[in-house]
């Protein structure tokens, strides 16, 4: 059983510190920090979405609305100042957690985040912020290392992990995504006003392009085989819909972050994820190599105290529903897992889709795919990175109510009392990512890659990609909001890996939840 826990410390920000990116109204000129995006300059629409995000927590989301009481101000093509009236609503929602472990929430293992702060030789965070006309996005993204005695031996197994938030503002077409893989920090961008070290200012050096498309409607509890290849059905994007992609990979990093001396070493006896197999890895039959198992979960707050009233009613896959105020609430903290266990199980409740209500006209809708891909990634010297898709398998999605104490022990409150006004819930992401590996480092090497799509609409609540019309152009999202090389239109790019110790991350068509970012920091049980 291979597992492990990533915890987050995250700055707490209040509404006033919202970013809004100004670009669903082309005449209103440049940016002047000020980060806001609508999906359509149609701001009368109904189903008319807003996203910001924090530029000082790039990971913290907000999706909001009406997009008409939003009240921009300009001056010689400049926007100066962005004001939400009273009557705008939005929800918020931020990864805080990733941990592989295994289905007995047992201790996970020691990933922790690639950051000087926790010891390592470099910083691996930055997020990107991009407008490319029909869609919008920012890209989050963070390498994680095993944090591991030195003489463990396996100190440059890594994981790449990254969220992408994207906003539709056209109708496309896709059946894959691409995620930035390589992330160069740069200076002369004119969004960026001033560079900073916490990872502002990348733009995209190295995407990787991954099949999203199930391979079948339902892979029950195995998975379903793409057989290597991607199903030409296209899956259907429109304007209005939030999406979000969680991608994470498996590499091996060309020297441990904790010592740089400690060169990488492939094979069962090196310092890497062939190690980290042999050892811990078992065969699933006669004959067959050994391999890891276990899951990735990921863990999502949705805060909807600013929709004014406490209507949240969660759907679950076999069509029941319970409401956000019925739920109980559920222990996270250190010391309660420490001493009790994880004891939730009967106060959670499976997820397919959601409602956020409000005390106003705008509303949220939230679609949850049943299914994830997984497949494998390799480089050749001077040759392209092959991304390959292996298989469909079944997401496990999960919420629970969080406690006060939880939320003041995950900086989502400043303490218990304003935790007690919070309405939040924890969303629970479940990955099968059996036989996650990596072979190699550089310039011959392999890993395993896995993504996720879910989507986030307003009031009409048309919120899942539907399969596009036959004879639609094949997926992709272009990254110049043209075609790119699979021949989609306004599809958005994104990121994911780190496969040499820079860093690389994305989404890609989604507004990106799972797997870790920029700020989250290392908490170890």
């Amino acid at each position: 059983m291979f597992r492990t826990l990533i915890g987050a410390t995250i700055a707490a920000s209040a509404a006033g510190k919202v970013q809004w990116e100004a670009s669903n109204n082309v005449a209103v000129g440049r940016r002047l920090g000020i980060e806001m995006t609508s999906s359509t300059a149609n701001v009368t629409d109904p189903d008319c979405i807003v996203g910001g995000f924090d530029s000082e927590n790039p990971t913290r989301i907000y999706v909001g609305g009406p997009c008409k009481d939003l009240n921009i101000e300009a001056k010689d093509g400049t926007i100066t100042k962005v004001t939400p009236a009273a009557t705008f609503r939005w929800i918020e929602m931020q990864t805080l957690h990733m941990e592989i472990t295994g289905p007995d929430h047992a201790e996970p293992a020691p990933f922790a985040p690639t950051t000087v702060a926790n010891g390592a030789a470099w910083d691996s965070g930055f997020y990107i912020a991009t407008d490319h006309g029909g869609y919008a996005m920012v890209e989050c993204g963070s390498a994680f290392h095993l944090n591991v005695p030195k003489e463990a031996g396996v100190g440059t197994a890594g994981l790449f992990a990254s969220t992408t938030s994207y906003l539709a503002r056209e109708n496309f077409e896709f059946n894959q995504n691409e995620f930035c893989v390589d992330a160069v920090r740069r200076t002369d961008d004119g969004r960026y006003f001033k560079f900073k070290d916490d990872g502002s200012g990348a733009t995209c050096k190295t995407k990787f392009l991954q099949c999203v498309a199930p391979c079948c409607a339902d892979p029950g509890a195995s998975e379903c085989s793409c057989s290597n290849t991607c199903p030409t059905q296209q899956l259907q994007a429109s304007p209005g819909m939030y999406k979000y992609s969680i991608m994470a990979a498996s590499y091996n990093n060309h020297v441990n972050p904790l010592n740089v001396k400690d060169v990488f070493k492939g094979g069962a006896g090196g310092n890497g994820w062939e190690k980290l197999t042999e050892h811990f890895g078992k065969s699933p039959g006669i004959g067959k190599p050994k391999q890891l198992t276990g899951f990735m979960d990921v863990y999502q707050v949705l805060d909807f105290t600013n929709m004014n009233i406490d209507v949240l009613e969660v759907v679950a896959p076999d069509g029941t529903s319970k409401l956000w105020k019925d739920m109980v609430d559920c222990d996270l903290t250190y010391d309660y897992l420490k001493k009790n266990g994880y004891d939730c199980l009967a106060k959670e409740v499976g997820v397919k889709s959601m409602k956020v209500s409000t005390d106003g006209e705008w509303s949220a809708h939230y679609a949850f795919p049943t299914t994830q891909n997984v497949g494998v990634w390799s480089h050749t010297k001077n040759e392209e990175f092959t991304l390959t898709p292996s298989a469909t398998r079944t997401v496990q999605i999960s919420a629970v109510k969080p406690s006060g104490g939880t939320l003041a022990e995950w900086n989502w409150a400043k303490d218990v009392l304003e935790a007690a006004r919070k309405k939040a819930l924890l969303i629970r992401y479940r990955f099968d990512i059996a036989g996650i590996a990596a072979i190699g480092q550089g310039d011959n090497s392999e890993g395993r890659y896995m993504n996720y799509d879910p989507t986030v609409t307003g009031p009409s609540g048309a919120n899942a990609p539907t399969p596009a019309p036959a004879g639609g152009a094949a997926g992709g999202a272009g990254s110049d909001g043209g075609s790119n090389s699979t021949g989609a239109t306004g599809g958005a790019a994104a990121g994911a890996a780190e496969l040499e110790g820079a860093t690389e991350a994305s989404g890609a068509m989604t507004y990106s939840l799972a797997a870790v970012a920029l700020t989250l920091a290392a908490k170890m049980f």
